[in-house]
């Protein structure tokens, strides 16, 4: 349950938990607008949320704070209602705007407890994958592929064939991958590839022979254009910085070959990165569909 972490989940729960503290408390607003605890919680989660949300290296923490915060408030509620239940089940209420019984108050602060300590738990999950990621970033290496690295470039591929196929279905520009095709894109292209602590964690191949999807009516005329192929990421170490890395290092290797351009397609659907290219400076030329398979054009002019 990932989207307990989301920063929108602490920003909607804080709403919620304030409008609830109203609700709860109402007959006090007047002599305590702001004296309460509980309204204190609430309004620590709703500013944690947008911290995080702009930044989750640096926001995440107000967050994991707020949530922390949140879970020992419903702690304690849990545990003093529970003794007063205990000794009076079919007495007591709660004053303000609603009111219930003292089992049935007891069961949504329970529920809220386990909701809080959830979130708690995503969040951590969340910052802690996330400065790993950051972490194995900075532990990448760079180096043109072997043929000495087939065999990891092929469990490579099939990887985030697998991904892509339980995650979008059909919806995905499948092609058949086997050992042969990929010894073939050794020979036929440059296949920069990106390691961590040996082992091959992305690649992108590249090369100057026009794809047959590419339709060079949508692109701009160049003298030299360097075609991208494939760009993966280890389906573990995706959204870490790896494909952009890759990217930046491609541009420059095509400087390096005087090209004038850098082109490529890319699947128009939910399994197509366009939103990568876009973020890492390609324009978007145009739609276009090859032997029935929508693709998008884009490019990057040096």
């Amino acid at each position: 349950m990932t989207f307990l972490g989301k920063p929108t989940m602490a920003l909607a729960f804080g709403l919620f938990f304030l409008c609830a503290v109203t609700c709860a408390h109402f007959d006090q607003i007047t002599t305590a607008p702001l004296g309460l605890a509980d309204w204190a919680h609430g309004g620590f989660l709703v500013a944690g949320g947008p911290i995080s949300s702009r930044n989750w290296a640096k926001g995440s923490p107000y967050q994991i704070a707020a949530w922390a915060a949140t879970a020992s408030l419903f702690f304690g509620s849990v545990l003093g209602n529970f003794e007063e239940w205990r000794a009076q089940p079919l007495e007591g209420g709660t004053a303000g705007l609603v009111s219930m019984s003292q089992g049935t108050y007891l069961l949504i602060v329970f529920v809220l407890l386990v909701v809080a300590l959830g979130s708690l738990a995503a969040s951590i999950r969340s910052w802690s994958t996330a400065r790993d990621r950051k972490t194995c970033v900075s532990a990448l290496s760079f180096r043109l592929a072997t043929e000495a690295d087939l065999r990891a470039l092929l469990e490579l591929r099939l990887a985030i064939d697998a991904d892509q196929a339980e995650r979008f279905g059909d919806d995905r520009y499948a092609t058949t991958i086997s050992e042969k095709g990929v010894a073939r894109s050794l020979k036929s292209s440059r296949i920069l590839v990106a390691t961590r602590r040996g082992r091959i964690v992305g690649l992108v191949s590249m090369g100057t022979k026009k794809p047959w999807a590419v339709d060079l009516q949508y692109f701009t005329p160049a003298c030299k254009a360097v075609y991208l192929y494939n760009v993966d990421v280890s389906p573990d170490l995706q959204r870490s910085g790896i494909g952009r890395q890759l990217i930046d290092r491609v541009k420059v290797m095509a400087k390096e070959w005087t090209a004038d351009a850098i082109r490529l397609d890319a699947y128009d659907g939910a399994a197509g990165a366009g939103p990568f290219y876009k973020k890492c400076g390609f324009k978007k030329l145009g739609h276009n569909v090859y032997r029935g398979v929508p693709l998008v054009y884009y490019e990057f002019v040096l």
